[in-house]
């Protein structure tokens, strides 16, 4: 009986989690390795300066227990709400200037208590107070979007970038993503 059933195991594919998914309210502060100029201050020159990401909760989800529980996930419908923690957010753009974004690097998210943090890679793309980052690993199990818009306490910095540049920037966004 022990020989079929290893037999019967050891050809079957591996179990695979369920997927599940979730939503982070963010807000991302990109820090430039150089100024951020506009393309009409110096059309011949574009920005592309390397950058690091700074996250931090945009929301408390779950204003009862007094953390700043950021993001709600579908583990549990008892205990939805997560902290979460962005310890590696770096990336080079092709371009970012005032008006055009491009770039892509590193993204590894945690959450406490669960699930184990994902490692992958960030995307993002757009311009003039709007972006769009996407998330994704290899192999594939982890995966998001993110719409962004300038924070309210940076609009002005960002109105003013045309003339003077900037060294940094804060944005808020809405994460939707999806685990297995």
């Amino acid at each position: 009986m022990l020989t079929i059933v290893m037999a019967l195991t050891a050809g079957a594919a591996p179990a695979r989690a369920a997927p599940w998914g979730g939503t982070c309210a963010l807000d991302l502060t990109f820090t430039f390795a150089t100024r951020v100029k506009s393309v009409s201050l110096s059309p011949l020159v574009v920005t592309a300066p390397g950058y690091s990401i700074a996250v931090a909760p945009a929301a408390d989800l779950d204003p009862q227990t007094g953390a700043d529980e950021a993001c709600a996930v579908e583990l549990s419908a008892l205990d939805p709400f997560r902290e979460t923690a962005v310890t590696s957010a770096t990336g080079s753009s092709t371009v970012w200037t005032c008006e055009a974004t491009e770039g892509e690097g590193t993204w590894t998210q945690s959450w406490d208590p669960s699930p184990p943090a994902a490692q992958g890679f960030h995307t993002i793309a757009g311009g003039g107070g709007a972006w769009t980052m996407t998330f994704t690993n290899a192999p594939a199990t982890f995966a998001g979007a993110m719409k962004l818009t300038v924070h309210p306490d940076d609009a002005a910095k960002l109105a003013a970038c045309p003339t003077t540049g900037i060294l940094s920037l804060k944005t808020t966004g809405v994460m939707v993503f999806s685990r297995r």
